[in-house]
């Protein structure tokens, strides 16, 4: 399930799925849909978040890396190397 995943709705309907690769019968189906509504119906709504502001305080050539991966910059390599390099 995890390797087809992905491909959901591009390559392959749900129903797809539910009939191949879980094996699915329609009855089986009908149920698991019931069931699935239910259980979405009894989840409380949570609240919208609203955006955050991405764009750093402070240039990302003077930044030390530890203000980098507190900007949330941390998978980006560049920015850390730029912020080393300017040193």
């Amino acid at each position: 399930m995890q390797q087809i995943d992905p491909y959901v709705g591009v390559y392959f309907s749900k129903a797809w799925v539910k009939k191949h690769v879980l094996r699915f019968d329609e009855e089986g189906i009908e149920r698991m849909d019931k069931e699935l509504g239910e259980e979405q119906a009894d989840q409380p709504e949570t609240p919208a978040v609203p955006a955050m502001n991405t764009q750093p305080t402070t240039p990302v050539s003077q930044m030390t890396p530890e203000q980098g991966a507190a900007q949330g910059q941390a998978n980006d390599i560049n920015s850390v190397f730029n912020a080393q390099i300017t040193k």
